[in-house]
């Protein structure tokens, strides 16, 4: 398999995993303690995590726990990793999976419902519905289709969103980004053109 970035949007609730022992937990993973630590710190928490019961965590960290656990493993399935997330802590996991693609080599399938998270991370998208597969494609085929997303009633990536409203509006295309530092710097060029 290529290595990429797979978002999955599902419309069933997963219940989280419990886990009541954490350091029990990640041991079981036969990883070193070294690379345990090295998880722990690249998912944002701090090793004396490893002495503390899984439910004295906050739900922020105990999202980070799932994350630098599914880091030990070759294959990364991420599920629902924004929930309980800050602004700060969704964009140091963005950078984070974008990370394990590219300098660690993983294949990452997140699912999830947040489409603006999907869209910044995802290369590929399939949309689950009742436990089938009702479409799948690269994320600007998906995420732009805007009769497939209302059918659905799956919320347009709020990027995407925008751009078609300026197109649609000024007559403006910015084109499509993931990013929206590189939205902004497209929108700066057409503002300083006077168009």
């Amino acid at each position: 398999m290529v290595n990429r970035i797979i978002g999955i949007i599902d419309n069933k609730k997963y219940t989280d995993e419990i886990c009541l022992n954490v350091k029990l937990s990640f041991l079981e993973t036969g990883r070193s303690l070294k690379k345990i630590e090295e998880a722990l710190i690249l998912a944002g928490l701090n090793v004396s995590v490893l002495n503390k019961n899984f439910f004295e965590l906050s739900s922020s960290e105990q999202t980070k726990l799932r994350t630098a656990k599914a880091l030990l493993n070759k294959e990364v399935h991420l599920i629902n990793p924004t929930k309980y997330l800050d602004a700060s802590s969704k964009k140091n996991l963005v950078k984070l999976i974008k990370l394990m693609k590219m300098r660690y080599n993983k294949s990452v399938v997140i699912t999830s419902s947040d489409t603006d998270f999907l869209h910044q991370v995802a290369d590929y998208i399939i949309i689950v519905i009742d436990d089938k597969t009702v479409a799948e494609g690269y994320k600007y085929d998906i995420f732009t289709n805007e009769k497939l997303l209302k059918k659905y009633n799956i919320k347009m990536p709020t990027i995407i969103y925008f751009s078609k409203l300026v197109k649609s509006k000024k007559n403006i295309n910015l084109g499509y980004r993931d990013d929206v530092n590189d939205l902004m710097k497209d929108v700066y060029r057409y503002a300083s053109k006077g168009e």
